[in-house]
């Protein structure tokens, strides 16, 4: 993979990760590690399908679209 497309990817599971644990924390540790590992493996797959079938420069980075 292309080192772009690896820190893309990476922040993408990042943040996935961090909502994923937000989400689950008021449901306990083991909920919130779960939830935390869900989420960091369902946004990283995702943003590595969009960004394999985009064209160059047709999808924002992921800071951008969070920020919009």
């Amino acid at each position: 993979m292309a080192p772009k497309l690896v820190e893309q990817v990476s922040t993408a599971a990042v943040l996935g990760g961090l909502a994923g644990a937000a989400l689950g924390a008021g449901r306990g540790r083991r909920a919130a590690g779960l939830a935390a590992l869900s989420g960091a493996a369902v946004l990283a797959a995702s943003e590595y399908v969009a960004r394999r079938r985009q064209r160059p420069d047709q999808i924002p980075a992921l800071p951008h679209r969070i920020l919009a």
